[in-house]
């Protein structure tokens, strides 16, 4: 069986989300792999780079995967979105990592985000929201409508609606926990929308490639 060795610095950056471990474990190909957090390495974490074979182990050093999203539910469990390699999850306050995949038919994933009741939603890149009832478990897509964007940001308003972020498709909004989307864009003069937040009922703000534009009816109309 062949067995890998992953180790990797995790900052908080633009394109990397868990900050201040170095995750190191030995990955199995046919098992779906564990990551697990060594006390010892985080006191004297270095970033990997590139990857190399060591000739007396065999054993291939991976540098670090980038990592998008990380979300957590009211269970204290937390869920981290990657590129190419789906969401990973851990129960024990970041100690150990495993993949959850499940139904996830697009590993590139942009962004998480978890409603009141625990729902978690996934946004990934080209295959729109994904969504889990089971703490990652089982996946299922939710994204009629927007079934192959490419979506960077989530957001649940208040009023448990949902907002999506889109590349090139402005922002789209589900009443219905994701079944169907529609979009609501009147007034956003730049579709491409990196960044989504609620700061209160109604007042929705989207960050794009233009700049930031607002809304203080629920997205019924935006102005910059």
């Amino acid at each position: 069986m062949m067995t890998f060795k992953i180790k990797w610095l995790l900052v908080v950056t633009a394109l990397g989300v868990l900050a201040g471990a170095r995750l190191s474990s030995s990955l199995s190909a046919s098992a779906g792999g564990v990551w697990q957090s060594n006390a010892a390495e985080r006191n004297n974490a270095q970033s990997g780079s590139g990857s190399s074979i060591d000739s007396a182990s065999g054993q291939v050093s991976l540098g670090p995967p980038k990592f998008f999203a990380l979300a957590a539910n009211a269970a204290g469990q937390i869920f981290a979105g990657t590129y190419a390699s789906g969401v990973i999850r851990s129960t024990d306050n970041g100690e150990v990592w495993a993949p959850v995949n499940t139904g996830l038919t697009n590993r590139s994933v942009n962004c998480l985000v978890v409603n009141s009741s625990g729902k978690l939603f996934a946004g990934t890149n080209g295959g729109g929201v994904f969504s889990s009832t089971d703490q990652g478990k089982n996946w299922s897509p939710a994204n009629s409508g927007i079934a192959d964007a490419i979506v960077y940001a989530l957001v649940v308003e208040p009023s448990g609606h949902l907002l999506a972020g889109t590349h090139d498709r402005g922002v789209w909004r589900s009443t219905n926990h994701g079944q169907t989307w529609r979009p609501i864009n009147a007034g956003i003069r730049k579709m491409l929308v990196y960044a989504l937040v609620v700061n209160r009922p109604g007042h929705l703000f989207a960050g794009t490639g233009s700049g930031v534009f607002r809304s203080t009816n629920h997205g019924a109309l935006w102005t910059r």
